[in-house]
């Protein structure tokens, strides 16, 4: 899955480096972890992106709604006691790239694991595994937080611009509270105007089986191409929107960072109650100022090298009218 909304991070072909053949070799294994990390992020392609090259941050514009009304002979279209003119609000959002997250680990004998395929793309894997880990735990928050964020404009046109969260008990146990609290949630997007089209659902995987159990959206009569099955346990669309399981939907109480000289854009939150996400992919954006790095160092001390990967991003709030936060009383 290449990265959205943007060109994806190159990495360096053969003909641009050295010729060591370990140089090759190591730009090999940073193909690897970056292909591990998107095959596997399930967030990051669903909403906006964007690559800040060498720079720190990116101002992504907020735009408030136009209006329109009909047009009587002989009225200035600049008459501001009769205005025609469209009040549209406009704002800018800044979000920054936080410090890198991290994935590393020894091994004895670097050049030798390296060499061999199959050993480095295993090692890959399980690093750009866990590099789409995280990832999808900094967004997934935010997205919750932006269920629970204020409407930024002020004019009347655009009221109602704020986050919405939907409570209902057993929405953890049972399918049928859940389908329902999804049924309210798009209701909630169409009444504030969000675009149907790339909005999705979240659930817990236990959720999702329990969906898949329930079957209301496998019936072939009801869904003339076919919506899954239970025998692939798969649910492609509920209520005409995508539905996807994560075991990164944020369930702890999360601090926030207050270490002096570090500056995080904001993540923390009581995530207990959270049971499902519903967003649009206007919802947030993530700046990422670089594709995956990986560095080796060799310690002598231990006869083992140090490889790190890292990749360095950031996640704000967009728009918070467009997600929905899913959770328990």
């Amino acid at each position: 899955m290449p990265f959205p909304n943007d060109v994806a991070p190159t990495i360096p072909t053969a003909n641009q480096l050295s010729g060591d053949p370990l140089d090759l070799a190591l730009t090999m294994f940073s193909g690897e972890v970056l292909a591990a990390m998107m095959e596997n992020n399930q967030f990051l392609a669903r909403t906006r992106s964007m690559n800040v090259g060498a720079g720190a941050s990116h101002q992504f514009p907020l735009i408030g709604k136009a209006t329109a009304r009909k047009h009587e002979r002989g009225q200035s279209l600049l008459d501001n006691t009769d205005p025609y003119l469209s009040n549209i609000e406009s704002a800018e959002k800044k979000i920054s790239v936080d410090r890198p997250l991290i994935s590393s680990f020894t091994v004895d004998d670097w050049d030798t694991l390296i060499a061999h395929a199959p050993f480095r793309s295993e090692y890959a894997a399980q690093v750009g595994y866990a590099l789409s880990r995280g990832m999808d735990q900094q967004i997934a928050q935010v997205l919750v937080l932006a269920a629970r964020g204020a409407n930024p404009f002020t004019a009347a046109e655009n009221a109602g611009r704020d986050g919405h969260v939907i409570t209902a008990a057993n929405m953890d146990t049972s399918a049928t509270v859940m389908l329902n609290a999804m049924r309210d949630a798009a209701i909630e997007f169409e009444s504030k105007d969000v675009r149907s089209t790339d909005i999705a659902f979240a659930v817990r995987p236990s959720m999702y089986y329990q969906l898949v159990a329930d079957g209301s959206f496998l019936n072939v009569d009801k869904n003339p191409g076919g919506n899954g099955s239970q025998a692939s346990g798969i649910i492609d669309r509920a209520y005409g929107f995508e539905i996807f399981m994560s075991n990164n939907i944020p369930s702890t109480l999360v601090a926030a960072d207050t270490r002096t000289g570090v500056d995080y854009n904001t993540y923390n939150g009581d995530f207990t109650k959270t049971q499902a996400i519903g967003f649009h992919r206007d919802a947030v954006g993530t700046v990422y100022r670089e594709g995956v790095t990986v560095e080796t160092d060799r310690l002598t001390e231990y006869q083992q090298d140090l490889v790190v990967a890292r990749l360095i991003s950031g996640t704000g709030i967009l728009r918070s009218e467009c997600a929905i936060e899913l959770a328990l009383p």
